[in-house]
């Protein structure tokens, strides 16, 4: 049997006039008895102690235009709403639309929960979505924090914030300015995007084009074009993570942190700092730059380590597997190296070779004697030897178990040779530097050998001597060279950019002894006639 089309009809009927009467606005209280409007046909006018109900909603008011075919009103001077018992907003107008269930307030008005108060000078207020919204400037205050944007909304139901244009947030550990902000004052998380900048209670400053903050944890993280500045650092990356709770910082991608009070720049592709170990840490492409007005020195290394001390100077540097640097000045390899500034010492670490100019350094350690930024001596530790390759394609060659190097504007001024000392070089003419005349051997304890234009040019020998002169067309080729020679130019770094070479980074002797013909054996040597 079907239903009867009639009983359809009632039914629909009867729903729809019982949710029409769910949403009527009824006026509940008036001081004096409302009159109709002159000149609005269907509106009614109330005076006095005006107040409306709508689906759990109170409002007050000193009077209104009421119109029940319309379902709507508008009301004037102290207007008061009442939402729930949570929410509270009052102002001095208020138009309210019973059907659509949308409220406009006008001047001074003032917006309340438990948990913070808005004012502006005009608010949208969507019953349906329980949505607030402003659009000329509004200002927000809670417990801990205070904040003013040209434009918000704020979902009441959630406590969920969006601001927008001029966005300016105070908080008691720091203060951000954006131009897009969402807050959640629940969980105290902060969603900004735009050009942002924060300046914390310590002085910290940070700039990015998105990102987020969790105030209760203390917890940040800051993508595109960050930049943090701290105790005279820029720290700069594709995104940066910080936790203050635990004072650990990270950053990503194209990293670089610049301190300018210590003329040092990092780079690398992760970078993490953490505050109470006073430590940096550096890898995937990581470089140290040491810059002053007289050089500067490119490090690199698989992982680089800074600490600082408790005045926020760097006190240790250390460098892990592949190290190689470069410098107008010197150049270096080894597997490892360390900086400790209380002893003012740089170490480098097995297998380490060092290059000044013409001249090839190494030794099982070295170790470098630095004052006031300027290198006074170099200690090469165990199996020292110095090869210093000339114009001709020959090499000067100075050998010892230990010797120091002393330095004058970063350029050897003289040698001292400690213990089984060995000397082999080469005697030119005084006219033509090219022009070999003959080669000297010599042996002794110690010795001590004069530097110029960072080649030999005097050399004393120090008890138990032993040495000899030889023409150069009468000494024997495998003569010329001591033992232990390595020569190792191809690990030398020739640029800045070369010390992300890939090459292995140990020592390798030559197979065959050098002649007087030169490394690629071509003939290089004017003889003497």
């Amino acid at each position: 049997m079907r239903f009867p089309y009639f009983f359809l009809l009632v039914f629909w009927t009867l729903v729809s006039t019982v949710t029409l009467a769910q949403k009527q606005v009824k006026i509940k209280g008036q001081g004096d008895l409302g009159v109709n409007h002159p000149s609005l046909s269907g509106v009614m006018v109330l005076k006095g102690n005006v107040m409306f109900q709508h689906e759990g909603s109170v409002m007050t008011c000193d009077s209104a235009y009421f119109s029940d075919s319309k379902n709507s009103f508008e009301a004037f001077n102290n207007v008061h709403i009442n939402i729930g018992d949570t929410l509270f907003i009052t102002g001095q107008h208020l138009i309210y639309n019973g059907d659509t269930r949308i409220m406009e307030m006008f001047d001074k008005v003032v917006m309340r929960d438990p948990q913070q108060e808005l004012t502006t000078n005009y608010l949208n207020y969507d019953r349906n979505q329980n949505l607030a919204f402003y659009s000329n400037g509004g200002k927000i205050v809670d417990a801990n924090n205070t904040l003013t944007s040209k434009i918000g909304y704020y979902y009441a139901g959630i406590k969920q914030f969006f601001f927008k244009t001029n966005v300016h947030l105070v908080n008691p550990k720091y203060v951000m300015d954006a131009d897009t902000l969402m807050l959640n004052t629940v969980t105290n998380v902060a969603y900004f995007f735009g050009k942002s900048h924060i300046v914390t209670n310590d002085s910290t400053q940070i700039l990015c084009r998105n990102g987020w903050f969790d105030t209760q944890k203390n917890i940040s993280q800051f993508n595109r074009d960050a930049v943090l500045i701290k105790d005279g650092r820029v720290l700069t990356g594709d995104s940066l993570y910080y936790n203050g709770g635990h004072g650990i910082g990270r950053a990503l991608k194209n990293v670089t942190l610049t301190d300018t009070a210590h003329s040092v720049i990092f780079k690398g592709n992760y970078i993490e700092t953490r505050d109470v170990e006073r430590k940096t840490f550096l890898t995937d492409s990581a470089l140290a730059v040491f810059y002053d007005s007289n050089d500067t020195l490119f490090l690199h290394a698989d992982t680089l380590l800074a600490f600082t001390d408790s005045a926020k100077n760097i006190s240790k540097i250390f460098g892990y597997h592949g190290v190689r640097f470069f410098s107008n000045e010197f150049q270096g390899v080894c597997d490892s190296l360390a900086y400790i500034a209380k002893d003012s010492m740089m170490t480098m670490f097995y297998e380490p070779v060092l290059w000044n100019h013409e001249n090839q350094m190494y030794s099982d350690t070295i170790k470098f004697d630095i004052r006031h930024n300027e290198l006074k001596r170099i200690f090469f530790c165990n199996a020292a030897f110095l090869i210093s390759e000339s114009d001709s394609g020959q090499f000067d060659q100075i050998k010892g178990l230990n010797m120091i190097a002393y330095m004058d504007s970063n350029r050897l001024q003289k040698l001292d040779v400690f213990k089984n000392s060995e000397c082999l070089y080469y005697v030119r003419d005084d006219k033509d530097k090219t022009d070999i005349m003959a080669v000297v051997k010599s042996q002794s304890i110690d010795m001590a050998i004069y530097m110029k234009d960072n080649k030999v040019d005097n050399i004393s020998c120090i008890t138990d001597v032993e040495g000899n002169t030889y023409p150069i067309e009468k000494i024997a080729k495998e003569e010329l060279i001591l033992r232990d020679f390595k020569w190792l130019k191809s690990l030398r770094p020739i640029d800045k950019n070369d010390i992300f070479s890939k090459r292995e980074n140990r020592a390798i002797p030559i197979s065959q002894p050098l002649s007087p013909q030169g490394e690629n054996g071509q003939n290089r040597t004017k003889l003497k006639d």
